[in-house]
């Protein structure tokens, strides 16, 4: 043994350049896996910490709007993890006939019972409204700018005018309103 660490000290000293040159490669490296180390087991705590706090929402790759059949629904929902859940279907449209940009607008239909849990921006959302909702057939909440813009009132009737599902068109009564900015 005392031979061959003989034999590695004097190889280290016949070209003290390529000596040099190897030592800080090997401190930039170790350096380098240290940090990397670092970095990944950071975000793996914290995907670890926070991963109870994500919501995954599937939708399918080649429709739009995205129309994923509820028959998927007890398979993704039964995955190892998932705790909670909620369904979304977008269904873009107008919501007159004039058909102007700035009055067009997106639905989402989702679980009512879920809908304050699952989606953070409806916390403020006055739980009367929620309860309306799901006691009338054709309710919809609706944002307090678009209730603004079309000079709209709570309990009244609309059509909204479908660009996703032509010739499909919804009636709905306003049950209660989103705040401002949400």
């Amino acid at each position: 043994m005392f031979k061959f660490l003989l034999l590695v000290a004097k190889n280290l000293g016949r070209n003290k350049i390529r000596t040099a040159l190897t030592g800080i490669a090997v401190v930039v490296l170790v350096s380098v896996y240290t940090a990397a180390t670092a970095i990944t087991t950071a975000v793996n705590n914290l995907v670890a910490k926070q991963g109870s706090r994500n919501k995954l929402i599937v939708s399918e790759r080649w429709v739009a709007p995205s129309e994923l059949p509820v028959r998927y629904v007890p398979e993704i929902t039964g995955l190892p993890g998932v705790t909670d859940w909620t369904v979304w279907h977008y269904y873009g449209g107008c919501f007159d006939e004039s058909m102007q940009e700035e009055r067009m607008g997106l639905g989402i239909a989702t679980r009512i019972d879920k809908l304050r849990s699952m989606q953070e921006d409806l916390d403020s959302v006055d739980p009367s409204a929620i309860n309306a909702l799901a006691h009338e057939r054709t309710g919809a909440i609706i944002g307090a700018y678009v209730l603004e813009m079309m000079h709209w009132k709570i309990g009244q009737e609309f059509t909204f005018i479908s660009l996703t599902h032509p010739e499909h068109n919804l009636r709905f009564k306003i049950v209660g309103t989103i705040p401002s900015g949400t």
